[in-house]
Protein backbone atom coordinates (compact mmCIF):
# COMPACT_ATOMS: atom_id res chain seq x y z
CA UNK A 1 0.00 0.00 0.00
CA UNK A 2 1.47 3.34 -0.64
CA UNK A 3 1.67 5.80 1.87
CA UNK A 4 0.34 3.56 4.67
CA UNK A 5 2.61 4.16 7.46
CA UNK A 6 3.52 0.59 7.29
CA UNK A 7 7.17 -1.01 7.50
CA UNK A 8 8.09 -4.07 6.75
CA UNK A 9 11.28 -4.71 9.35
CA UNK A 10 11.51 -8.47 8.56
CA UNK A 11 10.45 -11.32 5.40
CA UNK A 12 10.89 -14.29 5.84
CA UNK A 13 10.49 -17.62 3.32
CA UNK A 14 10.17 -20.99 4.05
CA UNK A 15 9.29 -23.96 1.23
CA UNK A 16 5.92 -25.78 2.62
CA UNK A 17 7.66 -29.30 1.82
CA UNK A 18 3.71 -30.88 0.65
CA UNK A 19 4.22 -28.80 -1.74
CA UNK A 20 6.51 -28.48 -4.42
CA UNK A 21 6.93 -24.38 -5.22
CA UNK A 22 4.33 -23.20 -2.87
CA UNK A 23 6.23 -21.28 -0.01
CA UNK A 24 4.79 -19.28 3.21
CA UNK A 25 6.28 -15.92 4.24
CA UNK A 26 6.87 -14.31 8.23
CA UNK A 27 6.82 -11.02 8.36
CA UNK A 28 6.88 -8.27 10.80
CA UNK A 29 5.72 -5.24 10.36
CA UNK A 30 5.79 -1.78 12.47
CA UNK A 31 2.89 0.71 12.25
CA UNK A 32 2.12 4.32 13.54
CA UNK A 33 -1.88 3.74 13.71
CA UNK A 34 -3.62 1.25 14.40
CA UNK A 35 -6.74 1.59 11.82
CA UNK A 36 -4.14 1.60 8.82
CA UNK A 37 -2.44 -1.27 10.43
CA UNK A 38 -6.04 -3.16 9.99
CA UNK A 39 -7.08 -1.78 6.85
CA UNK A 40 -3.48 -2.94 5.43
CA UNK A 41 -4.41 -6.81 7.22
CA UNK A 42 -7.47 -7.17 4.96
CA UNK A 43 -5.94 -5.60 2.06
CA UNK A 44 -3.69 -8.54 2.22
CA UNK A 45 -6.18 -11.23 3.27
CA UNK A 46 -7.53 -10.59 -0.06
CA UNK A 47 -4.19 -11.46 -1.71
CA UNK A 48 -3.05 -14.39 0.57
CA UNK A 49 -4.16 -18.03 0.47
CA UNK A 50 -4.01 -17.52 4.46
CA UNK A 51 -3.37 -15.12 6.78
CA UNK A 52 -2.34 -15.89 10.26
CA UNK A 53 -1.57 -13.03 12.73
CA UNK A 54 0.36 -14.37 15.82
CA UNK A 55 0.98 -11.56 17.84
CA UNK A 56 0.75 -7.56 17.93
CA UNK A 57 3.07 -5.49 20.04
CA UNK A 58 3.12 -1.26 20.74
CA UNK A 59 6.25 -0.26 19.07
CA UNK A 60 8.98 1.17 21.53
CA UNK A 61 9.80 4.68 21.75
Amino acid sequence: MENSDINMTKLQSYPIPSEPWHYMFHIDLEFGNVEVFVHTLEAMRNEAAELHVYGVYQKGN
